[in-house]
């Protein structure tokens, strides 16, 4: 079969290849891949970032995807050919202290399809049948391939902070986790304000187009924003960029009692005034990856914004790849969506 993978010539580059289709084993299921969302974090391995320098190459990337599945292994139970699923991408050992507590999200020996071991930029992949989603008929596969990212944004939002309707929220972020946490606040009916920066004003434009306020940080700070926007401070502050200035500015616009929540990950330490930290009794709580619950809520969620996620995301064909990575990089698009199923033709 052809496939897209990272390979290392001294830079990390995006190359079509070839491989043997593989076969599921005991417990396993082969899928026939349709569409493939490319997320933050294939871009931050394809730049080489430190916090990706573990993937081995050659290496299939690809942990948001939507498949059909197309041969059962043993001992499968549930699930049958012709199946929809998408597969939740966060692979646990089942016997650390995280994982004996119920939180097998932040396992201490975790491993990601795409990072650790092949994904979804290929027609074929293998998956355990613990890890499948079933699919609802309604949705298309490019609505469904935005499953994985949803499931974060909701463990975020919805899970990790206390949005209730009409809270005053602020976004700090406009790409696809930034986008989908205000579309969640959006339909719990919060007040929602999404900040970003001038390379972000192709998806302000996406977001104004659907009701949701945005603002240029780089013009209007978040404190300015509180003022103008929220009664006192945002309630909650959402972080996806992964930017300690941007999360501590944003956690000066939270209101006393305010929280905060953090999906983006950082690459330094948050600086905080922490007198007005502690005497506000603000909260700051981390948010990684999702649970099965939060796929199960992300696809009733994408049920119910289908036009919201069509206007978030375009499609792209295998040759495109590139484009479709140097877009999102560049700001230019929220949610590209890699069209895998052509690769089999």
């Amino acid at each position: 079969m052809e496939t897209i993978i990272f390979a290392d010539d001294g830079e990390r580059s995006l190359e079509r290849s070839t491989a043997t289709i593989p076969e599921p084993g005991p417990r396993e299921v082969q899928l026939e891949i349709k569409a493939t969302g490319v997320c933050g974090s294939d871009v931050g391995a394809w730049h080489r970032k430190s916090a990706y320098e573990f993937i081995e190459t050659p290496r299939v990337p690809g942990h948001e995807y939507v498949g059909v599945i197309s041969e059962l292994g043993e001992d499968i139970e549930y699930f049958a050919v012709g199946d929809r699923v998408v597969e939740r991408p966060l692979h646990s050992c089942g016997v650390c202290s995280a994982c004996r507590n119920g939180a097998s999200h932040v396992c201490e020996n975790l491993e990601i399809t795409g990072f650790h071991f092949d994904g979804g930029f290929a027609p074929y992949s293998v998956a355990p049948v613990y890890s499948l989603h079933p699919v609802p008929d309604s949705l298309t596969d490019q609505q469904a391939a935005m499953a994985e990212p949803m499931a974060v944004a909701a463990r975020a939002t919805v899970n990790r902070t206390n949005l209730t309707t009409g809270d005053d929220v602020l976004v700090l972020g406009a790409g696809p986790m930034g986008a989908f946490s205000a579309l969640i606040g959006d339909t719990l009916a919060a007040n929602v304000t999404v900040g970003g920066l001038s390379r972000d004003r192709p998806r302000f434009a996406v977001l104004e187009d659907l009701g949701i306020r945005t603002v240029n940080l780089e013009t209007t700070s978040a404190s300015e924003s509180a003022t103008e926007y929220a009664d006192g401070g945002f309630d909650v502050v959402v972080d996806a960029t992964g930017s300690t200035s941007a999360l501590a500015d944003g956690l000066a616009a939270a209101r006393p009692n305010g929280e905060a929540v953090v999906i983006g990950i950082p690459s330094g330490n948050l600086d905080v005034t922490a007198p007005e930290f502690v005497r506000q009794e603000q909260r700051v709580s981390g948010s990684y990856g999702a649970r099965p619950a939060d796929f199960e809520r992300a696809l009733e969620i994408i049920e119910g914004v289908p036009d919201e996620l069509d206007a978030m995301s375009q499609s792209y064909e295998p040759d495109d790849v590139e484009d479709a990575f140097r877009a999102f990089a560049d700001g230019e698009i929220i949610k590209p969506i890699l069209e895998t199923a052509l690769l089999a033709q």
